[in-house]
């Protein structure tokens, strides 16, 4: 097995951090459990397991890891959004919402801290 260089170790460990950046370093240990049982989303093809995945690889079981947390965070948001049946129930029309976040899409964003 060749060694790598260190300009070569660290031009991919910056891939690493450019595709993990906004990614929680819970999502991150739990994708490289799932990397060493095999158990990867469908959506990948074509992995070689006896070595470390791609840093775009590793980057889609992170969001796989992370989809049902999303899902809750999206219903959370929208059930925090909700009226008050009286609220509801008022003749007075509601007021228009003010400028909100929509409820799809990356909503968590937390960093990377660099040690």
């Amino acid at each position: 097995m060749g060694q790598m260089s260190d300009s070569a170790a660290d031009a991919r460990l910056e891939m690493y951090e450019f595709a993990l950046e906004d990614i929680p370093p819970w999502a991150i240990d739990m994708a490289r459990r799932r990397w060493a049982r095999r158990e990867v989303p469908a959506s990948l093809k074509n992995v070689n397991f006896a070595f470390a995945p791609a840093p775009a690889d590793l980057r889609v079981i992170c969001l796989d890891c992370m989809a049902p947390y999303q899902a809750h965070l999206v219903e959370m948001r929208r059930l925090l959004s909700a009226v008050s049946i009286e609220r509801a129930m008022d003749p007075e029309p509601l007021p228009a919402p003010p400028d909100t976040k929509p409820l799809t899409g990356p909503n968590v964003k937390p960093m990377l801290r660099k040690m």
